[in-house]
């Protein structure tokens, strides 16, 4: 049995949720943790990870498919040593890789494999075939939400379309940008409601983070808002969820290799 980075997705049925922010955030308060974390930015033709860390990308995942780079070439560095593996803006054929393309990515990834103790994707939003591709690979599947009607409405689509094409079963929440820990759980109440009425799968919810001015100051002046305003109220939320990060997802142990468990979801998917 071989021991593997927890792959992790950050995704959302509805853009605009605050996922990459999460995604940022997580990986640091982790990387605090003393774990060696690396953040895959997966909205492939629409990039922001580095963005929010201020930081340059001279080569992209494009350029890792192309062959044109390896993934040492690609690979930046942010504070406190977490890495990035950055995506292309702007460009249109990104946004839908190829299968073979897949395979590519993921055999460059493996290399990887010993090297982190997370891994976070951070998704596009949506149910297109790169949202269900990184979902696939996840071992834990971290869905953000809203108090909007429509992303508690968009993430149950995405929450059946994964169980019906992928076969995840499993699914993690976080409730972003509400006031109080009791608005964080009564939208988690109303999703799960919604799930467990329609759906066969369990929801487990990893927490709350509260809508939070210095978070916006952050994103303005791009540096994460945990190295930004650590004692800021979305932070203190983002450790805690960190915490029960640690807690909750043990080391993935599993027969054979990373990419062969990758390999295994991606066949086994339907997308």
């Amino acid at each position: 049995m071989n021991l593997v980075p927890k792959v992790i997705s950050i995704t959302s049925g509805k853009g605009g949720v605050g996922k990459t922010n999460i995604a940022v955030n997580l990986g640091l308060s982790l990387v605090q943790k003393n774990k060696k974390v690396l953040i895959i930015d997966a909205d492939l033709g629409l990039a922001n990870v580095n963005v929010l860390f201020n930081l340059k990308a001279n080569k992209t995942i494009n350029d890792l498919i192309e062959g044109s780079s390896t993934i040492d070439d690609i690979l930046i560095e942010g504070p406190g040593g977490i890495k990035i593996l950055p995506a292309s803006s702007g460009i249109f054929s990104m946004s839908q890789i190829a299968d073979s393309s897949q395979h590519i990515l993921l055999s460059h990834l493996s290399s990887l494999s010993d090297t982190f103790d997370y891994i976070l994707i951070d998704t596009g939003a949506g149910i297109g075939k790169n949202v269900l591709f990184f979902n696939s690979i996840s071992h834990h599947v971290t869905i953000v939400v809203t108090s909007e009607p429509t992303s508690i409405t968009d993430a149950y689509a995405l929450i059946k379309v994964l169980n019906s094409k992928s076969k995840i079963k499993r699914f993690k929440i976080i409730i972003n940008q509400v006031s109080s820990s009791g608005e964080g759980k009564k939208i988690y109440g109303a999703l799960y409601g919604v799930v467990s009425k329609f759906l066969t799968v369990s929801l487990d919810y990893l927490g709350y983070i509260v809508t939070d001015k210095n978070l916006q100051k952050s994103v303005l002046n791009q540096k994460p808002v945990i190295l930004y305003a650590p004692s800021s109220p979305s932070s203190l939320c983002i450790n805690t969820i960190a915490t029960r990060v640690e807690d909750k997802l043990q080391k993935v142990s599993q027969t054979g290799s990373i990419q062969l468990f990758w390999e295994k979801m991606v066949k086994n998917a339907d997308f």
